[in-house]
């Protein structure tokens, strides 16, 4: 049965690697990127053989496994340059800024409020620039799991960071 699996495994390689390649190159920029996210989802999808016999079409399949993995990819470079672009502008607009580092420290407190597992699949998400996918993957949650933290997390600090509007004005600069 194991053998059966392999070989079904090596013909599914073998018959889409390539298109799967040409299909994430239309989302990045980089063969080798491509690449490596095609090998990545086959590792996935042998990891999730023995829920594929619900998968009608696995070519389908295989391609919007591929097409997500590839829009988390652009989604992470993305939110890694705007935080990159944003600590830039902080640090050359509001160099000492004694109400930027009162917003800081508030937040921090507001998140380290949050419940442990709530926190540290925030602080995954918005400081390490993980997606929802990877979160569950690495906590061993579920996706939804994780959208509800993230929600009540988010809520949360909302709640709180409203009932200190003030320093979010002076910081803005209203």
């Amino acid at each position: 049965m194991a053998e059966t699996n392999l070989n079904t495994f090596e013909r599914l390689f073998r018959t889409h690697y390539e298109e799967l390649v040409r299909h994430a190159l239309q989302f990045l920029n980089s063969l080798e990127e491509a690449e490596d996210l095609v090998q990545e989802a086959f590792v996935k999808l042998w990891d999730r053989k023995h829920e594929l016999g619900e998968v009608q079409n696995v070519r389908a399949y295989l391609f919007r496994m591929v097409r997500n993995m590839a829009l988390n990819v652009l989604k992470s470079k993305y939110r890694s340059i705007m935080h990159e672009e944003l600590d830039e502008a902080h640090s050359q607009v509001l160099p000492d800024a004694p109400e930027l580092r009162d917003l800081e420290v508030l937040s921090e407190r507001i998140v380290g409020q949050l419940p442990e597992k709530t926190r540290l699949i925030f602080k995954l998400s918005r400081f390490s620039n993980l997606s929802y996918a990877e979160i569950a993957e690495e906590m061993q949650l579920s996706v939804k799991s994780v959208e509800y933290h993230m929600s009540k997390a988010i809520h949360w600090i909302k709640k709180n960071l409203s009932k200190h509007w003030y320093l979010v004005w002076l910081l803005v600069g209203f």
